[in-house]
């Protein structure tokens, strides 16, 4: 089980692939991923529509902790995390 907070390297959920990002700030009220926490990142790599620092806010479903993303010949395999507020 990971977590995700503040200064954490992490990925965000996109519609093609895991984009490396950097979590800066997490807002919300709710210990899991959801939609009411807004979690605020900074990509660490060139996304198609995003460049490597650009700074966006999203919903905590998007933003997964790289300690829980398994990737497998089959595929990735995202585990159970928490939001650390």
């Amino acid at each position: 089980m990971g977590n995700l907070k503040v200064g954490d390297l992490a990925y965000f959920d996109g519609m093609l692939r895991l984009a490396k990002c950097k979590v800066i700030s997490i807002n919300g009220k709710s210990e899991y991923p959801s939609s009411s926490v807004n979690v605020e990142i900074q990509f660490t790599e060139e996304y198609t529509g995003y460049e490597k620092g650009k700074i966006i806010t999203t919903s905590s479903i998007w933003v997964i902790p790289r300690t829980v993303v398994k990737k497998r010949k089959l595929g990735t395999r995202i585990g159970f995390y928490t939001v650390n507020l």
